[in-house]
Formats: C-alpha cells, structure tokens, sequence
C-alpha cells in the first residue's frame, strides 16, 4: 500500500501518533573549519553573527539600491562584510580587507568570482604558474574545484564584490 507524502496513516508495527511523530528534519549544524584563532574573512561572519543561512540582504525587494559611501560608513575601519545580496540562488558580499589581514587557503564546488572595487588584491591559484593581480576596477574568476587564497597587497585597505553560489562555504580538505 502506498502512502502519499501528506498521509498521517502510519506503516504497519508503527504506533506514533500525529502529536509524537517526529517533525521534519534539520540539518546539523556545520562545525567551524578554522584550525586557528586567526581572524580571517570567515571568522568575521561568525563574529558578526551573519549566518550563512540567513536570509537578509542589504539589497532586497524593499531596497533596491545600496551605495558603496553609505555601507563603508556604517561598518568603520575593516576588517567587515557586508552581505549585499541574497537570492535563492546567488549571494553577493562585499569584503573589506586591510593589508596584511588574513583570509583562509579554501575551495568552492561551484565557480566563484569578484570585482574588485578598492586596493589592490593578489589570488593565488590552483594551478595557476604565476598569482592574480587586480586593482579598482579589474574582475577575476576562480574557477570550481580550484584552492585559492587571496591577499591584499599596497598600503591601502581592498574592497571587493565576491559572488557565487549562495551558502557555499568555504572548504578546506579535498573528499
């Protein structure tokens, strides 16, 4: 007998009635990859609370336009993220970095890319011979599957506009 998705009908030899049924089930929570106590560009969403899972943009159907100026006086002096958009599919957040502050060595199962819109910004890439220069203005592509690990180089805080795959974490180990 086939049971469709919405049935209360429980199969046979189970007794739990529609009260102590057990409710959907959750995901466990992602225990944190950070081997240090290093603040990275991770360890700033943990500090600040922004859960990858969390909803809430600064760029939404009620807020159709942010300005760079606005945000960078709000968050201060970096390091700071800021989640600038948040879709069903897509996340884009922008990354203040100062030189010298650290980002972790990580991977993406999905393509990831940036802009950058301050300083200057040096990508070392899986596979790559030579590392990723970019300043203001220039966009750079990691591609999935790749180790790659960022860098503000200068004497000047970076900004960038990373996008990807929304609540694609950061990994560390190869499967």
């Amino acid at each position: 007998m086939r049971h469709s998705r919405r049935s209360l009908s429980c199969p046979v030899g189970d007794n739990r009635t529609e009260e102590n049924r057990p409710g959907p089930r959750r995901r466990p929570r992602r225990r944190s990859l950070r081997r240090s106590r290093t603040r990275t560009t991770r360890t700033i969403f943990e500090e600040r609370s922004i859960s990858m899972a969390e909803p809430s943009s600064t760029l939404n159907t009620s807020h159709l336009l942010a300005r760079l100026a606005d945000i960078k006086a709000r968050k201060g002096p970096p390091p700071w993220v800021e989640r600038l958009v948040w879709t069903d599919e897509i996340q884009g957040i922008l990354i203040c970095q100062a030189p010298g502050h650290p980002n972790d060595r990580h991977y993406h199962l999905h393509d990831e890319w940036w802009m950058v819109l301050e300083g200057e910004i040096e990508w070392a890439i899986e596979g790559e011979q030579e590392r990723v220069r970019a300043k203001a203005g220039d966009f750079v592509l990691v591609p999935r599957n790749r180790f790659h690990h960022i860098h503000v180089t200068g004497d000047k805080p970076s900004i960038r506009l990373a996008i990807g795959v929304r609540g694609e974490p950061h990994r560390h180990k190869r499967p």
